[in-house]
């Protein structure tokens, strides 16, 4: 897979605990935009120029920068301060990215690419019910017919809810919280990210976890892991090796 100038940042990437495509930054190197930083098997932020299924993947140090594209080191580019800070950060989930990033006043050439994809929204949802399901049996009575396909399903039960005893509840709730009833809606929105990031961060760890058969072996063979299965990123080292002759 070689990076285009003008391809877009696609969902994988964009879902990916390890990867940040690099045009998303003020980076004023044009070849640097069409890259990617990535965090390789060691969890080393290299740059990654191309990845191929024949080739393999083009990893270049970021200290390796200055020789590569002949810059002066005595008064550093703006582009090789900005990475440098940019791979030290331990991870680059859209979540850590938009904290981070804004910490460090870097701006962005495109805010949707710090958002989860709609695939990965939709498939958030069961880990989402975990942290929403205790406060909709609060209100509702743990009834089983609730439907919830998504946060928007979670806001709508708050904004008409449509039992009596429910809508008393909610008064209730918003006593102790100290506000208007019909503010809880708007409360809830705001803590939307926060529900969505939680649960990516667990979906992200269920595969990783002491109860998921063989999550440690995978991930020491394998580097990294996606939707449960693991991704080959390089061959392991005793692929390479060889027995020495007995002849």
């Amino acid at each position: 897979m070689s990076f285009s100038a003008d391809a877009k940042v696609n969902d994988t990437d964009r879902d990916s605990l390890h990867i940040l495509q690099l045009e998303i930054l003020p980076l004023e190197t044009p070849s640097l935009n069409r890259a990617r930083l990535i965090k390789n098997v060691r969890l080393k932020s290299v740059i990654e120029l191309f990845k191929d299924a024949d080739t393999g993947s083009g990893q270049i140090d970021i200290e390796d920068l200055p020789h590569q594209f002949n810059w002066d080191m005595s008064d550093p580019p703006d582009d090789m301060v900005m990475l440098r800070k940019v791979g030290m950060l331990p991870s680059y989930d859209v979540y850590s990215l938009r904290i981070s990033l804004r910490e460090m006043d870097i701006p962005i050439n495109d805010h949707e690419a710090l958002r989860l994809s709609n695939s990965m929204n939709k498939e958030l949802t069961s880990y989402m019910t975990g942290f929403t399901r205790p406060l909709i049996s609060q209100i509702y009575g743990g009834e089983d017919d609730v439907a919830i396909n998504s946060f928007d399903d979670v806001i709508k039960l708050f904004r008409d809810p449509d039992v009596k005893t429910s809508l008393e509840k909610i008064r209730i709730m918003a006593n102790k919280l100290n506000i208007k009833p019909e503010e809880i809606p708007r409360i809830m929105e705001d803590y939307g990210e926060i529900f969505l990031s939680l649960s990516y961060y667990r979906r992200c760890w269920t595969p990783l976890s002491p109860s998921s058969p063989n999550s440690w072996r995978r991930w020491m063979i394998y580097g990294t892991i996606t939707n449960s299965r693991p991704t080959r990123t390089c061959a392991p080292p005793w692929k390479k090796w060889k027995p020495p002759s007995m002849s």
